[in-house]
């Protein structure tokens, strides 16, 4: 796999160095031609290249990292924070991106504590099933519309974080361009 990715790096390399040292030894014995020799045309070679779907995906992976961190730098109100880190997911080794809000997290961690109980040993006992996505997304519909309304004023108010927000969207915009074409 990775010779699969290197060598079209390799190939890219030797020919931006050829169409270098083309245009840098031109302009070095400049001095030595004539003047039939000057009007001659140099080729010139363009490259043009395309990420791949992989590539496109780390590069939208440090958009968040960036937006986010910026975003938590500048935020005021602690339950607003926004917390990524790399998980697996059960039953993968493959790690991906998940940034969740503060609000969510201490709901979902609510909720959860509010279905467990101990016993007289100590032991604890899940009396109801664990919390679904859904209601806690429901219990927090409010707190993330305050959330999303906070964000939006920082964002306009901080031209810094608009433009990791642009970069975000415009890593985001790539990357599904690329996967709809795979």
């Amino acid at each position: 796999q990775s010779m699969k990715h290197s060598l079209p790096s390799a190939l890219l390399l030797i020919v931006c160095n050829a169409a270098v040292s083309t245009v840098v030894s031109a302009d070095v014995d400049s001095g030595d031609l004539d003047a039939d020799q000057e009007n001659q045309v140099i080729d010139e070679i363009e490259v043009i290249g395309r990420k791949t779907t992989r590539q496109l995906e780390k590069i939208v992976v440090e958009a968040r990292l960036d937006f986010w961190g910026l975003y938590n730098s500048i935020n005021n109100v602690p339950d607003y924070r926004v917390n990524c880190e790399r998980i697996a997911p059960i039953g993968s080794n493959i790690k991906r991106l998940r940034c969740v809000p503060r609000y969510y997290s201490d709901k979902m961690a609510e909720v959860s504590q509010q279905r467990m109980r101990r016993d007289v040993n100590g032991n604890i006992q899940l009396i109801a099933q664990p919390p679904d996505q859904e209601a806690i997304i429901s219990a927090t519909r409010k707190k993330k519309a305050e959330a999303d309304a906070y964000m939006v004023e920082l964002i306009e108010s901080n031209p810094l974080l608009l433009e990791k927000y642009e970069a975000l969207l415009e890593a985001n915009e790539a990357y599904e361009r690329s996967q709809a074409s795979d």
